[in-house]
């Protein structure tokens, strides 16, 4: 195993929550057996959020988004899944959310819907790909996603996702994935702006969204750039790896491959502030703990990380030519 990758399999708190993640997602699918409306080989569930990453904690909830298809769909355009059919689904995973005490699902649920696999991919940079919210969807079922139900749809959209990416590459041996990466650079715009937005509402628990931009939001999309600098995304079959993998691990991949010594330490110590990250959040904190103390000690443990991120990318074994696209 390679050294930054053996790094983070060392570390016994987040491999403890991947674990304990991974059989939240059991109990997961084990429910969603019990019910003949998630049982649809036109439609998938999939975890996004932190169980999607694999870093859950006791406060976590379960952030759910459905893609479907059907060949109906491809030929007519008409809708893969009926509107009764979604009510069911819906039904189905509010019931799920409640035997296993999640939290309720945000919005008052507003954020439930199915998205058509095809729409997601033909709307890409069209003025509807951001007002239906395909963008977001998007970017979570590639980056920070786990299958709960139908996982051949699951496999099968993500691939066609990713080859539309990759659309231009066929048969270039000096491709570049800008199409991809200005996606990414594009989805972490939109999550700064989104913050602006949500600051400004006294509900809105505006600290905790904070914390998370400058954490995991960081982290699952950087490590993702990261990872196109590092020659880790050279085809949509390398790439598709690469959403199999968390962003953590794709962080350390992206490390491997890069391969600078000089980042091992500084790896290592990047690791443990996004525990404390985590820990925070799982101890329910970042919600209700607002004192001046709090806000220094993770002001202080958010710059580290985002240090951290900013060494890699200037590593000297990475092609400056390649980077000045993060840029420009």
């Amino acid at each position: 195993m390679a050294v930054f990758s053996k790094i983070l399999q060392d570390n016994n708190k987040l491999q403890d929550r991947m674990n304990r993640s991974r059989i939240k997602l059991g109990e997961l699918r084990s429910q969603a057996n019990n019910y003949e409306a998630l049982q649809n080989d036109r439609l998938s569930v999939f975890a996004a959020g932190s169980l999607g990453r694999l870093e859950t904690g006791e406060k976590s909830d379960f952030d759910v988004f459905m893609i479907c298809d059907s060949e109906e769909r491809r030929t007519s355009g008409k809708s893969s899944v009926s509107r009764l059919e979604e009510y069911e689904v819906f039904s189905a995973l509010i019931r799920i959310n409640e035997d296993l005490n999640y939290p309720k699902f945000s919005g008052d649920g507003r954020f439930l819907k199915t998205y058509e696999l095809q729409d997601m991919i033909k709307a890409t940079g069209s003025p509807q790909d951001d007002s239906e919210n395909l963008f977001t969807a998007r970017m979570l079922l590639l980056l920070e996603s786990q299958p709960v139900t139908n996982e051949e749809l699951y496999q099968r959209g993500t691939a066609l996702v990713v080859e539309n990416y990759f659309r231009d590459g066929l048969g270039r041996d000096n491709f570049r994935p800008l199409f991809l990466m200005n996606d990414l650079l594009r989805y972490w715009r939109t999550l700064c702006l989104n913050y602006e937005v949500y600051r400004n509402e006294p509900e809105r628990p505006w600290l905790k969204k904070s914390l998370n931009l400058k954490f995991s939001r960081k982290l699952t999309i950087f490590s993702t750039v990261l990872s196109l600098l590092a020659g880790r995304a050279s085809d949509s079959s390398a790439f598709l790896d690469l959403c199999n993998l968390t962003p953590i691990e794709r962080l350390a991949d992206a490390l491997d491959a890069i391969d600078d010594p000089t980042l091992e330490k500084g790896f290592s110590n990047a690791l443990g502030t996004y525990e404390s990250f985590l820990k925070a959040k799982e101890i329910g904190s970042i919600e209700f703990e607002t004192t001046p103390t709090f806000r220094k000690r993770h002001a202080d443990l958010a710059d580290r990380f985002g240090r951290f991120l900013h060494e890699a990318f200037d590593s000297h074994r990475i092609d400056g030519d390649l980077r000045r696209y993060v840029l420009i």
